[in-house]
């Protein structure tokens, strides 16, 4: 495998990948909706974002930031509901 370095061809990792980052969102949120928006949220942090020095598995480098990103909307999604006055 070879390693990145320094810059993300973001569009490449897309091609590549986004079909992989969303089935695995699909197994850890609630819906379809759900999951897209979060593998969209990943690429756009990816363009935005600095990349770190040298990652030598991109699509594991991407499984565990789609996993971070799960996990940080799904204690947002309990906080929503256990605020929600309903």
């Amino acid at each position: 495998m070879r390693a990145l370095s320094v810059a993300w061809d973001v569009n490449d990792l897309f091609r590549r990948h986004s079909r992989d980052v969303n089935r695995y969102l699909l197994r850890r949120v609630s819906s379809k909706d759900t999951a897209a928006d979060l593998t969209q949220d990943l690429f756009v942090r990816l363009l935005t974002s600095h990349p770190p020095e040298m990652v030598s598995d991109c699509k594991g480098y991407l499984l565990k930031a789609a996993g971070n990103l799960a996990i940080h909307h799904t204690k947002q999604d309990r906080i929503i509901s256990h605020s929600d006055p309903r």
